[in-house]
């Protein structure tokens, strides 16, 4: 099932760049490459790292590392085959055709060089970034390389996408109906929407 969605505007380069960027730089994800670092220090993953306050430093290192090589592969494919990164919300519908579109778009992506952005392709830059940044990055790692963690971490990365459209498809709902964070603007089809006025 193909997603509908109105009004679509393509992301220049530049726009595509900066997206990848804030992927990889913004907020958002600074506070949950630290956590998950912390808890590898916690784990003590991998172990030859050590336990210490350096040691910590090194696994904020190693995860920023992932994100970068991550963002700079999935960009790289984007820049190449016109891919647009943005999940685009239905916002209507029942829960399971919403499901399916947040399920779609996560292998999927719309190329946005057709007029319209009618077109959908595989989601290259995804299936790109999220399986070979593992392997890269064991480059820098101790422990030696195992296929089967790459192939499962990037299993999960693409999971995580899923999850993450599943968000931005349901979260404006659930933050109307319960009144959460209602003056807060919120991010619909990769634009920063104001929240409405309440009076």
């Amino acid at each position: 099932m193909s997603p509908t969605v109105p009004a679509y505007v393509p992301l220049d380069l530049t726009q595509k760049f900066l997206y990848s960027f804030n992927e990889m730089m913004g907020p958002p994800r600074l506070i949950g490459l630290t956590v998950k670092a912390a808890m590898d220090q916690a784990q003590k993953s991998p172990n030859a790292w050590g336990s210490g306050v350096d040691s910590f430093g090194v696994r904020v290192a190693s995860r920023f590392g992932r994100a970068f090589l991550r963002e700079d592969i999935a960009f790289g494919v984007r820049a190449f085959d016109h891919e647009d990164p943005r999940y685009f919300r239905a916002g209507i519908g029942t829960g399971q055709s919403r499901t399916k579109s947040a399920l779609y778009q996560t292998f999927m992506a719309r190329k946005d060089n057709v007029p319209g952005g009618s077109t959908w392709i595989p989601a290259y830059s995804r299936f790109l970034s999220d399986f070979a940044m593992p392997f890269l990055a064991q480059t820098w790692r101790p422990e030696p390389l195992n296929v089967a963690r790459g192939f499962r971490q990037g299993s999960l990365a693409i999971g995580m996408t899923f999850g993450s459209n599943l968000w931005q498809e349901f979260w404006p709902d659930i933050r109307k109906r319960f009144k959460i964070l209602r003056h807060a603007p919120t991010l619909e089809n990769g634009v920063l929407v104001p929240a409405p006025s309440v009076p």
